[in-house]
């Protein structure tokens, strides 16, 4: 199998593929950990919760990989499958920047000079008298330049959301957090 260039801390997906349900958007692909397959991840945008399954050799070693990923981000609300939604993202964006994907292995297009930027704003939740905090992504945009000030200086310009949290990458290779 062929891992996505894009993953976080080795964890990547390969055989992705988008689906569309009744209450929109998701997608089927295999969890690799070290370029190799572990687990699923199955949602069919149809309302169910997702279906994400880890070899039980695997599970405590994705989730400390999981958890230290979000512990470096400030992040204290999340799940496995918002996890694997991240890669995912992140994998997406190598056709933005030109490069050979799964989906399209026949082809190489023209690799282009830009700065992805991801926005978030922050948000504190209170569950159960327990705080928490999310990063909600609220921009991602590629812009084509070599200039990062003027790459978020311009994203800025896109949206309304204060921006608490900006991340920039520019070249796929970035993309290994």
């Amino acid at each position: 199998m062929v891992i996505s260039m894009a993953t976080i801390r080795g964890i990547g997906l390969a055989k992705v593929i988008l689906t569309r349900g009744i209450e929109g958007l998701g997608f089927t692909a295999i969890i690799m950990m070290d370029g190799e397959a572990i687990g699923k991840v199955e949602d069919y945008g149809d309302g169910a919760p997702a279906n994400v399954v880890i070899h039980p050799d695997k599970e405590d070693e994705f989730t400390s990989r999981m958890n230290k990923y979000y512990e470096a981000e400030g992040i204290t609300l999340f799940s496995p499958y918002i996890f694997l939604e991240d890669i995912r993202l992140l994998g997406g964006l190598e056709k933005a920047f030109g490069v050979k994907t799964k989906t399209s292995p026949g082809s190489l297009h023209k690799i282009k000079s830009g700065i992805l930027v991801v926005g978030f704003a922050k948000r504190e939740h209170d569950i159960d008298d327990v705080k928490y905090t999310t990063y909600d992504e609220v921009l991602s945009v590629v812009i084509y330049t070599t200039d990062v000030e003027h790459a978020i200086e311009k994203a800025k310009s896109m949206t309304k959301a204060k921006l608490d949290k900006i991340k920039t990458f520019d070249s796929v290779e970035s993309f290994n957090l």
